[in-house]
């Protein structure tokens, strides 16, 4: 499993709005503390809203807030919305189209790796990161 620059990108600025959790923060004020680019930030928060990480607060003071308190959003969340896949082979993926699946013997091992990874992220939240 590699994390693409969504997943990096989405929990730096998330935790610029852990770090303020009163503020809405504009997206663009996000970007250039972070030095992404607007437009890819755009399509970031987009799944983050979907997946109801953050929502949007329209007005003058408008912007973005975490929907939950820092400590109740962990990464594992944070990179679920933002990665098509997180599985390590694609054996473990959804399609589980691999032919030696039936009698694999390093099923096993593919298997213990992904719950290690999942249950390191889910174990840490925003909250912890600040």
């Amino acid at each position: 499993m590699k994390l693409s620059t969504r997943s990096q990108y989405g929990l730096r600025a998330l935790l610029c709005l852990a770090a303020q959790p009163a503020v809405s923060l504009p997206l663009s004020q996000i970007a250039k503390q972070e030095n992404i680019s607007f437009d890819y930030l755009e399509k970031i928060f987009s799944r983050l809203k979907s997946a109801k990480l953050i929502k949007a607060k329209r007005g003058p003071d408008g912007g973005y807030i975490l929907a939950r308190p820092a400590g109740e959003i962990n990464v594992y969340e944070v990179v679920s919305a933002l990665e098509e896949n997180l599985t390590l082979v694609k054996c473990l993926g959804a399609n589980k189209t691999c032919p030696h699946l039936p009698a694999c013997r390093t099923i096993k091992v593919w298997r213990r790796l992904n719950q290690a990874i999942e249950s390191t992220l889910k174990a840490i939240n925003l909250k912890e990161l600040l």
